[in-house]
């Protein structure tokens, strides 16, 4: 519905519309959780990742081999989506936002 609010000048309470996330946030949104969760970041909040942050190397969150390894896995278990172990996987695990497309045009519907 959407929340409502009192007009400052006619004092009317009207009703706002809320902002709705789109399902690509949505999943953005997830992708971060399911991050921090799988590589254990304990430290780090969904708020404290980019979109387009570089997930690897040092310019980025500096994530790992190793970490791209549980991260395919656990998007595999997850999402149903594979990656295959190749160039694609360096465009797609380049940030949140290549991922999220890349799960969101192959997903498995539930």
């Amino acid at each position: 519905m959407g929340r409502a609010t009192r007009c400052p000048v006619s004092h009317v309470w009207i009703i706002l519309p809320t902002r709705r996330e789109s399902p690509l946030d949505e999943l953005k949104l997830d992708l971060k959780h399911l991050l921090i969760q799988c590589l254990m970041l304990e430290e780090v909040q969904p708020s404290d990742i980019g979109d387009d942050m570089h997930l690897f190397g040092d310019d980025g969150l500096g994530l790992d081999s190793v970490d791209a390894l549980e991260l395919v896995l656990e998007i595999e278990r997850r999402y149903g989506v594979t990656i295959e172990d190749n160039e694609e996987s360096r465009s797609v695990l380049q940030s949140i936002d290549t991922l999220a497309r890349h799960v969101q045009r192959h997903r498995i519907p539930a």
